[in-house]
């Protein structure tokens, strides 16, 4: 059973290094949209990571003197890329504009590790030696430290994504290729091989043989590129929005997101009550959210106000983000229409379409969070109630 599990496992991650190969030769071809292409580069990048971090493990045992001569592993240095290179995608699909200037910083870990070991390879001298007879504490201190960047680099893109979910909600009344709900999986693959970091370590520490450990780091490794490649195949041209890198600009900025334009200021917290009235008025009797491209900044040009005044008074005086404000409207609009006998023969989803709501998705799951219903239950609980 051991050896049948051993080729299970082989199978799997050779399996996993040839569809990453595969995956980046389908990732940057020429006919993928050129808005993706550079995304699409980092991912390819991310993807040779992982395969390069696989390589150890299928040459291990082999007559490659190369790889027998150290006791180090190939996939620790290069493990140390994933979290910044995820980094990379992350703020490549949610910045168009971002610079890539200070990208260095987050190798610095990956280059120092090359550095401090890299005379381990070639000849003997007093400190190859050393770094060969303290190989298992600095291996152990290692993956320690790998722990901690997983960490950082797991919160720090949680964080952005959040940033780009407010922003959405702000500016956008429909966001189906706006989010990046497949992005998070992709951190969930990430906390995923961060927590069989965490199961293998102590395995790590407690014996010499690191053969088991190897494979379920591996394994983990090639089933992270199964997802990201096909994610990534799938992956869909999104809104990109400025994300500052210093700390103190990101938190001002989280804290502004509902009530701030950095193009214009608020010069009062106390918006006149008579101007309320206009946009509760004007929504309602125009219906500018039957436009399913409707965003804050049009509503603000046709109400003849600035974006910001607008964003906070929808905010701060109705208590809504923009989001869900007009998605609400929409519902209601659904609901006349399925009252209404003249739409009989209307199915609901055609009714959601010119109520404005994008996609059959979004409607059916705006419409149940805020009736309890879904829509055909809600439109036969309505027939039965006009039929006694």
């Amino acid at each position: 059973m051991p050896n049948f599990v051993s080729v299970i496992f082989d199978f799997i991650n050779q399996a996993g290094l040839i569809l990453g190969l595969f995956f980046v030769v389908i990732l940057n071809n020429k006919r993928n949209k050129p808005q993706n292409r550079r995304a699409n580069v980092i991912l390819s990048i991310l993807i040779v990571i992982l395969s390069l971090s696989i390589v150890h493990s299928l040459l291990a045992g082999s007559n490659i003197g190369f790889f027998e001569a150290s006791p180090y592993r190939l996939k620790e240095p290069f493990i140390l890329l994933v979290g910044p290179f995820l980094f990379f995608y992350v703020m490549e699909l949610t910045n168009k504009n971002m610079q890539y200037k200070k990208a260095a910083d987050h190798c610095i870990p990956f280059i120092l590790y090359y550095v401090i070991i890299i005379p381990v390879y070639f000849g003997k001298n007093p400190y190859s030696i050393f770094l060969n007879e303290n190989s298992k504490i600095i291996t152990q201190i290692l993956w320690v430290f790998i722990i901690g960047q997983y960490s950082y680099y797991y919160f720090l893109i949680i964080r952005i994504l959040d940033i780009h979910r407010s922003v959405i909600e702000t500016e956008y009344s429909a966001s189906d290729n706006l989010r990046l709900s497949w992005v998070s999986l992709f951190m969930k693959v990430f906390l995923g091989l961060l927590m069989v970091i965490l199961l293998i370590l102590p395995l790590l520490i407690h014996t010499d043989n690191s053969t088991h450990p190897d494979k379920m780091i591996t394994l983990a490794l090639s089933i992270a590129i199964f997802i990201l490649g096909y994610k990534g195949l799938m992956q869909k041209e999104i809104f990109s929005v400025q994300i500052p890198e210093n700390d103190d600009e990101k938190a001002k900025l989280g804290k502004q997101l509902d009530s701030v334009n950095n193009e214009q200021n608020i010069t009062q917290n106390i918006t006149n009550p008579d101007l309320i009235i206009q946009v509760k008025n004007y929504i309602a009797e125009k219906k500018p959210y039957l436009n399913e491209q409707l965003t804050l900044t049009l509503l603000a040009g046709e109400l003849k106000i600035p974006r910001n005044q607008l964003s906070y008074i929808i905010n701060n005086d109705l208590g809504e983000s923009f989001y869900s404000l007009i998605n609400k409207y929409r519902i209601e609009e659904v609901k006349m229409k399925i009252s209404d006998p003249a739409n009989n023969n209307y199915t609901i989803l055609s009714l959601a379409y010119d109520a404005g709501f994008p996609s059959k998705s979004s409607f059916n799951s705006l419409f149940k969070k805020y009736t309890g219903l879904t829509p055909t239950k809600y439109r036969e609980n309505l027939t039965e109630m006009t039929s006694k």
